[in-house]
Parts: C-alpha cells; structure tokens; sequence
C-alpha cells in the first residue's frame, strides 16, 4: 500500500467519525428540543432515581416490593431511618411505570411511584399516615395515598 493509499484511507476515516459525531449531535439536540415541547419519546435517555426513606416515627420496618412492566426489584425490609433507591433509564416511548407495594405494622397498599409522564415524584417517605411525595429530600410535596 503507497503513502497516497493510507493518506486517502486516514482522511477518509477522519471524515466518516465527523460525520457520524455531528449527525450523532443532531439527534441529541431534536430529542431533547421534542422534550422541551412535551413529547415523551428520546432515543437517549436519562438515568432516573427513586428513593424511598423510611419515616416511621416508631422506628418500626416497612416493607418494599418494586415492579415495572419489564423488571422485579423484589421484596426489601426497610430499617428505621434507612431507605431503599433504585434506578434505571425511561424507555423509548416514556411509558415507564414502578409500582410498589408496601407494608407496614399500619397498613399496606400499591403505589405507582414512578410515571414517567409524571417524573416530578421521584423521592418518597413511608409514615404512619401513608406515602408521601417529597419536592426535595426533607420537604413535604403531598401524600400519595393512605395506608389501609
């Protein structure tokens, strides 16, 4: 092979990585401008995180069981002050839902704790009034729904 040969082959590589760098960039910026417009769909998604603390004030356990459609997180025992986190990607479409069931000496019930069409709610406290949806990791947001 001439120096000429592996010169035009060199720039030739150089020209196909550049290529597929932009066009990789392009689609990134069209995926995230259709989330800024509300649509669900992105061929790259982001990394989620759902945290459950345990609140109980009588320093008693809950227990936790996590499924989505695709996944069994299975049954965890949550120890006073302690919380249980998982995480995973959105999937294409941005139907992605974990719904939780929960048990504790007050009561249990099924919660969805992740929708992503709702993705706000993504930080949980188990109390003995029932689920709360927290804005931050200490405040209040709402109280999802009563133990039974």
């Amino acid at each position: 092979m001439s120096l000429c040969s592996i010169k035009a082959a060199l720039l030739l590589v150089v020209f196909l990585v550049a290529s597929l760098w932009s066009s990789a960039k392009s689609a990134r910026q069209v995926a995230e401008s259709n989330n800024d417009l509300g649509l669900k769909f992105s061929l790259f998604p982001k990394w989620k995180a759902v945290i459950v603390f345990n609140k109980l004030e009588d320093g008693s356990d809950f227990t936790i069981h996590c499924k989505s459609k695709d996944d069994d997180l299975g049954s965890h025992v949550i120890s006073a002050g302690k919380f249980y986190t998982w995480n995973f990607h959105v999937n294409v479409w941005g139907t992605t839902l974990f719904f939780c069931s929960v048990t504790t000496k007050h009561g249990s019930g099924t919660y969805d704790l992740y929708k992503a069409e709702n993705e706000t709610d993504l930080n949980w406290s188990i109390e003995e009034d029932g689920v709360h949806g927290l804005d931050s990791l200490t405040h209040f947001k709402w109280t999802n729904q009563l133990l039974i």
